[in-house]
């Protein structure tokens, strides 16, 4: 059967309503015969109306500009998703023998991006903890605990000085260690009061990571 009896068959079997087996059958021929660019074109048309835009690359690419970014794209995460690294593009895209089209050279370039971009999503990041509801002394106990702190460096400074200077300064540093002491106790339960106070952390609901959110459509094509 030549090229123009098998595009007539295919185009038979779509016209009774059998679209995947004319579509197959088309397909069949250009895998066996990759140098016949009418039925390779109609083909590749024949995916993009169908929408199926990553086949609509593959079979369209060796017709320069035909393919879009898009198909290019989704022909790339395709050849990523089902080849290991190193896979032959060229026998992916049933090139015929000569030169790489250098719209096949775009599609080779983006190979890479979508094999990592499958790999992220294969192993999404482990989303961190949520944050706890706010209790209601937050902040208290820490402006307290900061007071008490910088009232012992000021019991320290003190002391420091008395000795320095021979001044007794035993009275001032007992009342101001005993305010340190105050304050410490004072912001540790603060902490421990806002603790039992706060309102329990609410249940995580659960997601399913196994969904991966559909591409935008961005510069699809319509029908040819």
């Amino acid at each position: 059967m030549d090229e123009a009896r098998a595009i007539a068959h295919a185009e038979a079997m779509r016209a009774v309503g059998e679209r995947a087996k004319g579509i197959q059958s088309l397909r069949s021929r250009v895998e066996a015969h990759p140098t016949e660019r009418a039925a390779r074109r109609l083909l590749a048309e024949w995916y993009r109306d169908d929408g199926t835009h990553d086949q609509a690359g593959r079979w369209g690419i060796v017709f320069p500009g035909w393919t879009t970014t898009y198909e290019r794209d989704r022909t790339a995460r395709l050849f990523a998703a089902s080849y290991p690294v190193g896979g032959d593009v060229r026998a992916f895209l049933h090139l015929p023998a000569g030169r790489l089209p250098e719209d096949a050279r775009m599609l080779a370039a983006r190979i890479p991006v979508q094999r990592e971009l499958l790999s992220r999503r294969a192993q999404p990041p482990t989303p961190g903890s949520l944050p706890g509801p706010p209790g209601p002394l937050d902040g208290y106990g820490p402006v307290v605990g900061i007071i008490a702190f910088l009232l012992f460096l000021v019991d320290v400074g003190v002391t420091f000085l008395g000795v320095l200077l021979g001044w007794p300064m035993g009275g001032v540093t007992r009342w101001v260690s005993l305010g340190v002491v105050v304050l410490a106790a004072a912001a540790v339960v603060l902490g421990l009061l806002n603790s039992f106070l706060t309102p329990a952390r609410p249940a995580v609901e659960e997601t399913d990571e196994g969904v991966v959110p559909a591409d935008p459509p961005d510069g699809a094509p319509g029908g040819s």
